[in-house]
C-alpha cells in the first residue's frame, strides 16, 4: 500500500472514514439526535423521555408521561422540523412517539 503524503485536515480524513463505516455514521447521528432532542425539547421534556433512537429516517422517542406524549403529538412536525434544521441535513423523516 502507497502511502500519500498530501497533507489533509483531520475532519476531511474524520468525515471520509465516518462515510466509509455506515454503522459508525448511525451511531453518531444517533447520538447526534438524542442531544439535539434534548437541547430542542428542555428539560421539562427531557426528565420524561426514556431512550430516542434513529433508524432509517424513523425516530422513535419513548416518553414516560402519557399526557406529555399526548401533548407532543399535536407538534410532531414542527419538532422533525427544528431537529432536521439543527442537524444542518434531512434525517428526521418520521417521529413516534412511544
Amino acid at each position: 500500500m502507497a502511502r500519500n503524503d498530501d497533507p489533509r485536515s483531520i475532519k476531511s480524513v474524520l468525515g471520509s472514514f465516518q462515510k466509509s463505516h455506515a454503522r459508525l455514521d448511525a451511531g453518531l447521528a444517533n447520538a447526534k439526535i438524542a442531544e439535539l432532542w434534548k437541547s430542542i425539547t428542555g428539560p421539562g421534556v427531557t426528565k420524561y423521555t426514556k431512550s430516542t433512537k434513529l433508524r432509517s429516517g424513523t425516530l422513535t422517542v419513548q416518553i414516560t408521561s402519557a399526557p406529555l406524549r399526548h401533548e407532543l403529538s399535536f407538534g410532531k412536525e414542527q419538532l422533525m422540523q427544528r431537529l432536521n434544521e439543527e442537524y444542518g441535513e434531512f434525517v428526521v423523516t418520521k417521529l413516534i412517539l412511544r
